[in-house]
């Protein structure tokens, strides 16, 4: 989940880190098979809607990480002060690394087999191909086009694989928040929007001339403008998946956005036994409250994952989250946990569940990561020699003091599901 804050004045929130609690529980089966929690799924004509209770997910299980993907490349971006980057979100192709950039810092582009440094993707700013900030980006390597769909702009900038601007593709209003798939060879962009009151369509798709070929209607989506919301689209499957972020604890779907059809079918939601309250005046502005669910859905192709943490108030104009726990559930069998996912490729160091257009990827500061090497070359006495070998190299040749590392791999989708011995989560629920 990302930071969010709110930027009406009534409240700043942003994300902290806390502490896991953990419990003691003596099953050890392995598999789903003594998994208790299961979804129910009810179909109406031709959609099936998941839905799942939250109070009867009891169970933990551990993936690794080589369980989800089929690689583990590890690359340090070159260092030199040009290329410095934050820890914002990037986008991988197969030869290319994209990082998304800040306020005040644009879109990097780098050789993903060196971390060479090859140039910026426009600019901050107010002029031809600048932005302030981007909130969706796509590389074609293909097409040789870098697409970034910038925050507050009505149009989509394209560069090319230089970092040189080529185009600009009109959109039919200024997105606030909002999330793309560019199909470069049919010249189509699919768009999710964060649906703000004045912005009347929830998602659409268009050509690259702007002219608008399917659309959805924000409707009962239709929010009032308050940038701690969030919009998501995982694109880890064909589907484009559409899901809106909300800090009011709303009641909330996970939609598949079908253009020929031209509607949001829902597929997943999570029955948290909460509801806000629900007068007109509180419609879309019901007051933060610490048990409202802040929560993000996304899917991979066999199972629906979910994001959840809590509000915490820290005084009488802030508020914060907990770090997240995790919850999957298994598309063929409806079953439900929690989870946590080791990165068994450098000594099972837990790993923030992050997977996006078909890829892991963790954009890391050099010194946090080695701090991650060294306590598992300290705590893990289970090393193997190829494993502890990759670890001990890995500490010797990163520069704690040069740019950020990427970690990234291919999802498999050939996962398989481990409980783990004497430890389960606690959640609160």
């Amino acid at each position: 989940m990302h930071s969010h804050k709110n930027t009406t004045g009534k409240y700043m929130l942003s994300c902290i880190l806390a502490v896991f609690l953990w419990q003691c529980s003596s099953n050890t089966n392995q598999g789903l098979s003594g998994i208790t929690a299961t979804a129910t799924k009810t179909v109406s004509g031709k959609d099936s809607l998941v839905t799942l209770n939250i109070k009867e997910v009891k169970d933990t299980v551990v993936l690794k990480l080589s369980e989800l993907i089929n690689n583990l490349d590890i690359i340090q971006l070159e260092d030199k002060t040009e290329a410095y980057v934050s820890t914002s979100g990037a986008v991988i192709s197969e030869n290319y690394i994209g990082v998304m950039g800040t306020t005040k810092m644009p879109f990097k582009l780098f050789h993903k087999k060196t971390g060479k440094y090859i140039g910026n993707a426009g600019n901050v700013g107010r002029g031809p191909g600048e932005y302030f900030t981007v909130y969706s980006a796509q590389i074609d390597e293909p097409n040789g086009r870098v697409y970034l769909l910038p925050w507050m702009q009505d149009c989509i900038q394209v560069y090319g694989l230089d970092g040189v601007p080529v185009t600009t593709i009109p959109t039919p209003y200024k997105m606030p928040k909002a999330v793309m798939r560019v199909d470069g060879n049919a010249q189509t962009i699919t768009i999710g929007v964060l649906p703000f009151e004045g912005i009347s369509l929830a998602a659409w798709q268009q050509d690259f001339n702007g002219k608008i070929l399917s659309k959805v209607a924000a409707g009962h989506l239709t929010l009032v403008p308050d940038y701690s919301n969030e919009v998501f689209a995982g694109n880890n499957t064909s589907d484009f998946d559409y899901f809106l972020l909300t800090w009011q604890g709303k009641p909330d779907t996970l939609y598949h956005f079908l253009p020929e059809e031209q509607r949001l079918k829902p597929v997943f939601t999570i029955d948290f036994n909460y509801t806000p309250a629900k007068t007109q005046a509180q419609q879309y502005s019901t007051p933060v409250q610490e048990k409202t669910p802040i929560h993000v859905y996304y899917e991979l192709p066999d199972r629906y994952i979910a994001e959840i943490s809590f509000p915490k108030q820290i005084d009488d104009h802030s508020w914060t989250t907990s770090k997240p726990v995790w919850v999957m559930m298994d598309k063929a069998t409806l079953k439900a946990c929690y989870f946590k996912i080791e990165n068994d490729f450098l000594g099972n160091i837990s790993v923030w569940p992050s997977f996006k257009n078909g890829s892991y990827i963790a954009n890391m500061e050099p010194q946090g990561f080695i701090e991650s090497l060294e306590k598992a070359l300290k705590e893990n006495n289970k090393l193997t020699p190829e494993v502890k070998a990759k670890i001990e190299s890995l500490v010797k040749t990163i520069n704690p003091e040069g740019n950020n590392v990427i970690l990234t791999g291919t999802l498999s989708f050939a996962s398989r599901y481990k409980r783990p011995a004497q430890t389960m989560w606690q959640t609160g629920y």
